[in-house]
């Protein structure tokens, strides 16, 4: 992690994160970029594996919930 952040440090580099769509909670990867970027002012988050999710909604509500995660909001008004 250290070398990582070392390498995300100057402000003139952009960030592309990519996460696993299966717990937005749990971003491990986000949460390393934020302590590099904690507006993600200059990152871009990279959802991955959203097809192999959709099979588990039964309600147009439950995909709404995994495209407009609370806790992200929260966390990142900005961002959404």
């Amino acid at each position: 992690e250290e070398l990582v952040l070392r390498e995300l440090a100057p402000s003139s580099r952009l960030i592309l994160c990519l996460e696993d769509t299966s717990d937005w909670a749990l971003a491990h990867t986000r949460a390393v970029v934020v302590k590099a970027d904690p507006h993600l002012s200059r990152t871009v988050l990279v959802a991955t594996k959203l097809d192999a999710k959709l099979a588990q909604f039964a309600m147009a509500e439950d995909l709404h919930r995994l495209l407009h995660p609370r806790d992200l909001a929260l966390r990142h008004p900005r961002l959404l």
